[in-house]
């Protein structure tokens, strides 16, 4: 938990604080996994129409949403590149091209480390608070692409004139010690400065995308509604039905090596919470090392979510799953 918080404290873009782990980070592999996910990323959204290539190419970049993914995590925690400032740039360069502001979602995930289980757990339906049909429609919507549209819609919030943003914030986030951090962060003038820029560019990517596209565009939103499903669906499923109260619950999730290795590991979420400052490459050592056991497959633990929300009160005890 103190390592969630000291890493959750940053003091400006491109420098997190705190212990980095002594594992060394993978910079050959993660330099050739940028020179791959970056176009493929690009060509999702540019590729077919300017290359004259057929337009269902664009489904395949699709296929590695979830490693793409992954390598913003790593950026998120600083351990993308030795160098803070690269580590932070490759970060934006992967968010812009997913349609996202870079700043904002890595203080989202960082908020994740210090508050999940706590005050972050997405699927809980506090019964009383909230009617059964809206804990339904957030759930599944969530899951089912909702989260990727919010993490679009950071870029759209980072351009707004700023009476609008905090308007906006003020509305929208959690009156939750969480939700103040993140609007604390989110005001701040460096990270606004940097997330303008961001959101603009994702946001200038996205339109001309859509442009160039013209009569096609079916398969470039068919390509977008897939990679916000993939996204969305595997985000909470590590966390879905933990027990409540303690920030470095989670489930690590069965999958071959050779996909495990694909995604950066993030199947082993359990060990990932625990040592967040671990570059992906150490995480099956790290697991070896503890004898973290599975806790279900990777596929069936998120189709699970597909249950819907849960009580509070039908979650697991403390120590269960």
């Amino acid at each position: 938990m103190q390592e969630c918080l000291r890493e959750f404290e940053c003091s400006a873009p491109g420098r997190v604080k705190g212990a980095r782990s002594a594992a060394p980070i993978p910079v050959r592999a993660n330099l050739c996994l940028l020179a791959l996910l970056a176009p493929a990323q690009a060509y999702l959204l540019w590729g077919p129409p300017l290359l004259g290539t057929p337009p269902w190419t664009a489904l395949l970049p699709v296929i590695l949403t979830t490693t793409t993914w992954s390598l913003v995590h790593e950026a998120m925690h600083g351990v993308l590149l030795p160098e803070a400032r690269a580590s932070h740039r490759a970060g934006r360069l992967l968010a812009v091209l997913l349609g996202t502001a870079f700043s904002l979602l890595q203080r989202a995930h960082l908020l994740h480390h210090a508050y999940s289980r706590t005050e972050d757990l997405s699927e809980v339906w506090e019964c009383g608070r909230e009617s059964r049909l809206r804990a339904i429609l957030r759930h599944y919507g969530a899951v089912l692409g909702g989260l990727h549209l919010a993490e679009v819609g950071l870029a759209l919030l980072a351009t707004l004139p700023r009476f609008l943003r905090i308007r906006l914030l003020s509305a929208l986030a959690p009156a939750k010690d969480s939700g103040r951090r993140f609007v604390t962060w989110a005001l701040r003038p460096d990270v606004e400065a940097e997330s303008r820029v961001d959101g603009a560019a994702a946001l200038f990517f996205l339109a001309a995308a859509g442009l160039l596209w013209g009569a096609d565009a079916l398969w470039l939103l068919a390509a977008f509604a897939l990679r916000g499903l993939a996204l969305s669906l595997f985000d909470n499923a590590y966390h879905y039905g933990t027990p409540a109260g303690d920030p470095l619950v989670a489930r690590n999730h069965r999958l071959a090596p050779c996909l495990s290795g694909a995604i950066l590991h993030f199947n082993l979420h359990a060990t990932h919470h625990r040592h967040p400052s671990a570059p992906w490459s150490a995480l099956p050592a790290l697991a070896a090392a503890a004898g973290d056991p599975w806790e279900g497959g990777y596929w069936s633990r998120a189709l699970e979510q597909l249950r819907g929300p849960i009580r509070r009160s039908d979650l697991p005890p403390a120590g269960g799953r």
